[in-house]
């Protein structure tokens, strides 16, 4: 299933009418050609093709948090196809406060982050309303602001008793947006395997809290 905004677990919520994209090198590069971002290629063949643009490289930095190597490892595949059509990139690993600041501040090029304790409440104003937008301290790093997709948070909340078939087209319709927008680009949602003793009884765990009844569980002989 396409990666989105709102994780696949929460079926009511989730758009499946979503296609991933088809990898286009060649349509990159005419994109790119049409912008204005000229390849030189240089003489030395030992140097890679670089764009530019009134001689200014096209280059950016990815910043990741440092001690994460799934991230690392993202990094290294995007600059790879990146600097495959001729930007210069550059990868910035940084101390985890160092890389949330940076986020926050809005300082940033390009940036790899992960949600934590994500839960199944759809609503994601946290990173797309304008009221994240708050430099130093907001979570809508790209500050990102798109009328239909504030209306559409705000609508979702609104419904009467909160029921999900009344909820689900608000944010339906949002991830069909930041499909077509991309101010992110979700990558995956981790799939987590569990495994645990039989003698741990009523141990039953969910998609979101492995520990949500703790309190029932007992060690048999």
């Amino acid at each position: 299933r396409v990666a989105a905004d709102i994780s696949p677990a929460i079926n009511w919520a989730y758009n499946d009418s979503l296609t991933p994209y088809e990898t286009d090198v060649e349509q990159a590069m005419e994109l790119l050609d049409a912008a204005g971002w000229a390849l030189i290629v240089p003489d030395d063949p030992e140097l890679p093709a670089v764009r530019s643009k009134n001689e200014v490289p096209l280059a950016l930095t990815i910043t990741i948090n440092a001690d994460n190597q799934g991230r690392e490892r993202i990094a290294q595949l995007i600059k790879q196809e990146l600097e495959a059509i001729g930007f210069v990139v550059t990868i910035e690993s940084l101390p985890f406060d160092e890389a949330v600041n940076k986020l926050q501040d809005q300082t940033f090029d390009m940036a790899i982050a992960g949600w934590l304790d994500v839960n199944p409440e759809p609503d994601d104003s946290s990173f797309l309303s304008y009221g994240q937008d708050t430099v130093g301290v907001g979570f809508n790093f790209a500050s990102y602001y798109n009328e239909a997709v504030e209306t559409n948070l705000v609508n979702g909340r609104a419904v009467p008793g909160c029921a999900a078939a009344d909820r689900a087209t608000f944010y339906q319709d949002n991830q069909a947006i930041l499909y077509q927008e991309i101010p992110y680009i979700p990558l995956f949602a981790p799939l987590v395997n569990v495994v645990w003793n039989t003698n741990l009884v009523n141990f039953q765990p969910n998609a979101w809290n492995l520990y949500y009844n703790v309190q029932e569980w007992y060690i048999t002989e």
